[in-house]
């Protein structure tokens, strides 16, 4: 009986945490959909996508790079969270690092410990001050070319579950509305 109530209270527990998530996505696809109605200033918009993903995503950091095709660099275009304002003026070499593989592969990436993959470029935190744990990271692709690298740090994804696709899917559709702005 004491394991029955146990479950049932574990069960409730769950679906409350799987309803504060989807609460937060509809807030956040609402909050970009009623932005690009009113907003005039892309990067105000982009910022406000970056930041409602980074909710979504229960992230630490996030981040939006775009492709300089003239230096043939990533440039940090908006950077949010605690280590935002270092990396403003920082550029990503393409293939270098993890952002860089991403944008030149077009392969998105889940990466769950930064440190053990050997593309991490650590570089960025000792700049910053900032201890990146994990990273998704997704390109931005336009007319089948890179345009752009997002990313969100030290991000809560419950892995091999429903709510990490939805989680990753809600992200999609926010930065899905970039791409015009790009």
């Amino acid at each position: 009986m004491a394991e029955d109530l146990r479950d049932a209270l574990e069960q409730e527990r769950q679906m409350t945490v799987l309803r504060e998530q989807q609460l937060r996505e509809m807030e956040a696809m609402s909050a970009v959909s009623q932005a690009m109605s009113s907003l005039l200033d892309p990067h105000e918009l982009l910022t406000l996508v970056m930041d409602k993903s980074k909710e979504v995503m229960r992230a630490e950091a996030s981040s939006l790079l775009l492709l300089d095709k003239e230096a043939g660099v990533l440039r940090f275009h908006v950077a949010r969270g605690t280590a935002g304002e270092a990396l403003r003026s920082a550029t990503v070499q393409l293939g270098h690092g993890i952002a860089g593989w991403v944008a030149q592969t077009g392969e998105p990436q889940l990466i769950p410990d930064a440190y053990q993959d050997p593309r991490f470029d650590s570089s960025y935190d000792k700049r910053s001050g900032f201890r990146t744990r994990s990273i998704l990271t997704v390109p931005l692709r336009k007319c089948a070319l890179t345009i752009s690298r997002l990313s969100w740090t030290n991000c809560i994804i419950q892995v091999r579950t429903q709510t990490a696709r939805r989680q990753v899917d809600c992200a999609h559709f926010l930065v899905a509305n970039l791409q015009p702005l790009c």
